[in-house]
């Protein structure tokens, strides 16, 4: 027999011993989660025994992560500003700057939007490009259920979990589509967008190199790197968007470091205005243009 304080202590050790940084919390979440309680229930409960299929799988989670497998990808799911998404290593793993992303389009760029058009929300049609787990698309949807919302992504896997992530918490009205990035929209019937989101590839192979393991070794590549300095995806979409904007939309990127003042200077004169808003760290992380 195990109890619960002896198999943290035991999972802490172990975890330490292959360098993972927080161990005891990387422990207590793999654990509580198999229990299906909260972090402070394993402490309320610490002298309870654990049966012997709860602790073998969590000795399988707890190697797994040894290997900096992503705690996300273990468990299989994260929460997400208010929704719950399944994720594997065919999608990237939410992230918070991509939080605040969803965040603002919710409390300023589409209540703008409507304001400055006096046009009711459920009349707005907003495309997602790269939507992978859906991240962006569905809380979208459970704030503005009367919009037509597409989300695309060039990979088939990442829209089966989108889709499956879709049908978890009960959004039926985003339409998922295959297509790279702009290119299959006019052959489905869609030319015109309020508003165009995406977080497109933005770092460069030195960056991605230089990144933990947990990303090198298990997110998808395809969906972190651009070349040109990170830049391409970014300056395609940037370049695509007029044509598939209504007028007065705006089309807004998480970009990376150092992007946002070149954006400026190439696209300042593009489009009627741009603007760019910081991350939790007062990094230029987001891009918006306007038509």
């Amino acid at each position: 027999m195990v109890i619960v304080s002896d198999l943290l202590d035991h999972a802490a050790r172990f975890l330490c011993m292959y360098g993972i940084e927080n161990p005891k919390h990387d422990a207590e979440l793999l654990l509580s989660h198999l229990l299906g309680c909260s972090r402070l229930a394993l402490y309320l409960n610490r002298r309870v025994a654990v049966a012997k299929n709860v602790a073998y799988q969590f000795f399988q989670w707890l190697r797994r992560r040894a290997t900096r497998e992503p705690l996300q990808y273990i468990l299989g799911e994260v929460e997400f500003f208010g929704v719950r998404l399944k994720v594997d290593s065919r999608v990237l793993i939410p992230r918070s700057e991509t939080e605040m992303l969803v965040e603002w389009l919710i409390g300023k760029g589409v209540p703008s939007l409507v304001n400055k058009r006096r046009k009711n929300e459920m009349n707005l049609c907003i495309l997602d490009l790269g939507t992978g787990s859906g991240a962006i698309a569905i809380p979208l949807a459970k704030y503005f259920p009367f919009s037509s919302i597409i989300a695309v992504d060039q990979s088939s896997d990442a829209l089966a979990v989108a889709q499956e992530n879709a049908a978890l918490n009960c959004v039926s009205h985003v339409k998922f589509l295959q297509s790279d990035w702009f290119v299959s929209l006019h052959g489905y019937g869609f030319n015109r967008f309020d508003i165009i989101v995406a977080n497109p590839p933005y770092l460069t192979r030195k960056e991605f190199e230089g990144a933990q393991d947990e990303i090198k070794k298990y997110e998808p590549e395809r969906a972190l790197i651009a070349v040109d300095n990170g830049l391409r995806d970014i300056r395609y979409i940037l370049n695509e968007a007029p044509l598939f904007l209504e007028e007065d939309g705006f089309v807004v990127l998480e970009v990376g470091m150092g992007h946002a003042a070149i954006l400026r200077r190439e696209y300042g004169k593009v489009f009627r205005k741009v603007e760019v808003f910081q991350d939790l760290l007062k990094c230029d992380r987001f891009f918006v243009a306007h038509c």
